[in-house]
């Protein structure tokens, strides 16, 4: 399974939507892969994820960091509550988070890593679309375990 991050800005929101771009791997069809995730229906919940990541920032853009956080380089960043969600992970799967700048809290901008409302909601819908990438890419996996060869036929001479 491919999945898509579209990025956009439009009167003071910014926003990120991750769609399903394509099914398969290299392993699976597009079509086994479908078949999988009609046997096996899971629902992607938000109330089961932790939207913090650290960033840093790259010339003038938040990225996402494994470096530990240490307050001058390197902050830990939380995205304001989410409502608890549930989204089916299909052909038709379509994760959206929008924020309006002008509403981030001032207490978020540090001044030495995220410099203003703008940087900080291009980190909220960073750390939005990476979290929900990496948990549709731990569900897939799983997913992808549960019965990789037990559909088809056999025949047997006796």
């Amino acid at each position: 399974m491919d999945l898509k991050i579209a990025n956009n800005i439009d009167n003071n929101i910014f926003s990120t939507h991750v769609t399903v771009d394509a099914l398969g791997t290299e392993q699976l069809s597009e079509d086994e892969e479908r078949e999988l995730i009609s046997n096996f229906p899971v629902k992607l919940a938000y109330r089961n994820l932790k939207f913090t990541k650290n960033i840093k920032i790259n010339g003038e853009v938040p990225e996402i960091t494994k470096d530990e956080a240490d307050g001058t380089s390197i902050v830990s960043v939380s995205l304001p509550a989410l409502s608890n969600k549930e989204i089916f992970i299909n052909e038709d799967f379509d994760a959206y988070y929008k924020i309006d700048y002008t509403k981030v809290s001032p207490s978020v901008i540090d001044g030495k890593v995220i410099t203003s409302r703008e940087v900080a909601a291009q980190a909220y819908c960073l750390i939005f679309s990476q979290i929900i990438c990496d948990a549709v890419r731990d569900i897939m996996d799983d997913l992808r375990k549960k019965a990789p060869a037990f559909e088809g036929e056999t025949i047997i001479s006796v």
